[in-house]
């Protein structure tokens, strides 16, 4: 999807610092047992992670 966006190159018009759209992304698998709200949980630490890295980022967790 990252490269995808990359590729459309839309103006972030919006934007003091970036040029063009794009995303970054925490994705994990879920896991036996683990219940939504602990996936939703651990997916959102991943992504604020991916956030903290940089622009167009993707966490794997």
């Amino acid at each position: 999807m990252r490269n995808e966006l990359a590729t459309l190159n839309i103006v972030h018009a919006a934007s003091p610092t970036a040029k063009h759209l794009t995303i970054s992304m925490g994705a994990r698998l879920a896991t036996d047992g683990e219940s939504s709200e602990e996936l939703y949980r651990r997916v959102d630490s991943l992504l604020y992670q991916a956030k903290q890295a940089g622009r167009n980022h993707l966490t794997l967790g």
